[in-house]
This record gives C-alpha cells, structure tokens and sequence, in this order.
C-alpha cells in the first residue's frame, strides 16, 4: 500500500470515531439499565461496540464483494442505478436514490445528537 492508500485509510478514521462515539447516551443508558452496576454497564459497552463492529464489517464486506476492485471509501458512490439495475432488473435508479434519501435523513437527524 503506498502513500495514496495510506491517505485514503486515514481519511475514514473519522468516520470510524463519529461511529463508535455513544459517550453522550452513556449517562441515559445508565439511569435506565435496571439493577445497574459497572459491571453490567461494561456489558452493555461491550455488546454494543460488537454489534457495531459487526453492522460496519458485514457492510465493508457486502461492498467489496458486490464492486470488487472498484470499491470506493464511500460506499454510497458505488450505489448508482447502473450498478444496481443488474442486481435489480432495472429497477435500480429509484432504490439507489430512496438509499440516498435514507442516509441523509438518518445523518440529519444524527447530527445535533453528537453535536448538541
């Protein structure tokens, strides 16, 4: 991997960050575990940086599987009606932009959660 590789998986590390960073539930997910200790608290810690871990893995995955050598860092760029409507049968333009639609809004709403 030269250096334009290197630069490409620095590039997602804040990608990654912003993933894993659930520091602002923390408090809530305390006050509502019942019977709550830190061991239990580790637990819940834990299973959710593995379910995490998982989600991201299986989509990596998917992707390379699905583009091969083509794969872009953002996922979304490979997902176009061309590259789905052999999947789909030509219906892949309206299910690329309805996932589109779909990351937005889920960033939109995701956005003053980390932020506020």
């Amino acid at each position: 991997m030269g250096f334009a590789g290197f630069a490409a998986a620095l590039g997602i590390m804040p990608v990654i960050g912003t993933a894993y960073m659930c520091h602002f539930n923390i408090h809530e997910i305390g006050r509502e575990l019942q019977g709550y200790s830190e061991t239990r608290m580790y637990r819940v810690v834990r299973y959710s940086v593995v379910a995490c871990t998982a989600v991201y893995v299986t989509v990596g995955v998917s992707a390379y599987v699905m583009f091969g050598e083509e794969t872009q860092a953002d996922v979304l760029s490979n997902i176009t009606a061309s590259t789905l409507s052999g999947l789909l049968g030509g219906g892949g333009g309206g299910f690329s932009n309805t996932l589109k639609v779909m990351y937005t809004v889920s960033l939109v709403v995701t956005f003053p959660l980390i932020n506020w």
